[in-house]
């Protein structure tokens, strides 16, 4: 039960630190583009403005999205367990597999993403493995 209620705590302290690290990115893109003054917020409004986005910010965005899967995801594997993490790694794949179906990003941003953010989750299941393998001060 113990192992459970970690694993349920790890995923819900990944998901905070993601949706956190998220909005700071959203808003990071906001500061330097944000939307108009007379903006509607309408389904078309949003797929104009997101189909004007510089290629300078989008590329700010992938490594940014990457960190952002990779601290979540880390900090998952470190307050609860690997399944915790490997539940946040899926749902944030699922939500920026979603995200870009639904706006019309450049597509070059597109494959940059869906490469980016697997392996920021990837790197960040990889880093607990090693870590655990090493045997610490005390133990030797």
């Amino acid at each position: 039960m113990k192992a459970f209620i970690r694993g349920v705590g790890g995923l819900i302290v990944g998901v905070v630190v993601s949706l956190v690290l998220i909005t700071i990115v959203e808003l990071f893109s906001d500061l330097f583009f944000p939307l108009p003054k007379d903006h509607e917020p309408t389904r078309d409004e949003i797929c104009l403005h997101v189909q004007r986005y510089p290629t300078w910010i989008l590329a700010v965005v992938v490594p940014a999205w990457m960190f952002t899967a990779y601290v979540g995801t880390w900090v998952a594997t470190r307050v609860g367990n690997r399944l915790s993490a490997m539940v946040l790694a899926s749902l944030l794949v699922l939500a920026v597999a979603l995200n870009l179906s639904q706006l019309p990003y450049a597509v070059w941003f597109k494959a940059a993403t869906l490469v980016a953010i697997p392996l920021g989750c990837a790197l960040a299941l990889r880093t607990r493995r090693v870590s655990q393998s090493v045997p610490s001060a005390d133990t030797r």
